[in-house]
């Protein structure tokens, strides 16, 4: 009996370990045709359910959470946004509910900042009103990802979100453009290149740039654009397809400011 135990056992890790490795593979194949992403996020939320602890299930559910996210970001139509980020949204929630109660904090600041980044995209495909509607609930979660000492998280992500979600919503519904500036500011400035010319990560660039750009201060942001584009796209490995998709953004920011 014992024997048969341990076969079952082996041959169940077998199969998780094909299906999130073929998992693993749809998503490094996002740039070849989105709709991989999609199929990874699927896979591994459905690996999520085989598995035998909560950790590895939630570790599942937020690379799941990731993958609906850039689907839902890069996919055209907002309906097809709302629902993936939805997805994205709940997933996250889920992996939370497993390990709220855990010693894994990294991983639980990790799930508020899944949650946060999808409930703020799900907002802005839902219009101003549901943006603003939502807002609060971004902003705790973002703040609760600064408190808990994981600030640097996802390249400054909480500060990035938080100043995003700021320069979007007008000042007299809550937002900020000078709080926008500052928290873009953070996150730019702790993740530069070496050369200092820019920060490693597009949408950091992007949004201080608009910032910038807001400010009046034109040259300031078409510094960081240009300083973003002499980097090399594989500059963060396994993220070329979104930093060369935020290439071509900076690229269409500059020719509108060089008008």
């Amino acid at each position: 009996m014992k024997l048969i135990l341990i076969a079952l056992l082996g041959l169940s890790l077998n199969v998780f370990s094909q299906s999130k490795d073929e998992a693993d593979a749809l998503w490094q194949q996002r740039g070849d045709d989105l709709n991989n992403a999609k199929l990874a996020a699927e896979m591994y939320e459905e690996v999520s359910k085989t598995v035998s602890t909560e950790l590895t299930a939630a570790k599942l559910l937020l690379d799941a959470s990731n993958a609906y996210y850039i689907y839902a970001d890069y996919s055209k139509g907002k309906n097809l946004k709302k629902k993936f980020h939805t997805k994205g949204m709940n997933v996250a929630i889920r992996a939370q509910n497993l390990i709220k109660d855990t010693e894994e904090k990294a991983l639980l600041a990790l799930a508020y900042y899944r949650h946060g980044i999808n409930l703020g995209k799900w907002g802005k495909a839902n219009g101003v009103a549901s943006s603003i509607k939502k807002a609060p609930k971004l902003r705790s979660l973002m703040k609760k990802v600064i408190k808990m000492g994981f600030e640097s998280m996802e390249f400054y992500g909480a500060h990035r979100t938080l100043g995003k979600l700021d320069f979007e919503i007008p000042k007299p519904l809550g937002g900020s453009k000078k709080r926008a500036y500052k928290a873009l500011k953070i996150a730019f400035d702790n993740t530069q290149d070496e050369s200092g010319v820019a920060s490693v990560l597009g949408t950091n660039n992007l949004y201080l740039a608009d910032s910038f750009s807001n400010r009046g201060k034109k040259e300031e942001a078409i510094k960081i654009l240009k300083g973003f584009l002499t980097l090399d796209p594989s500059i963060i490995p396994g993220r070329e397809f979104e930093t060369k998709a935020e290439m071509e953004i900076a690229k269409e920011k500059l020719e509108k400011l060089s008008k």
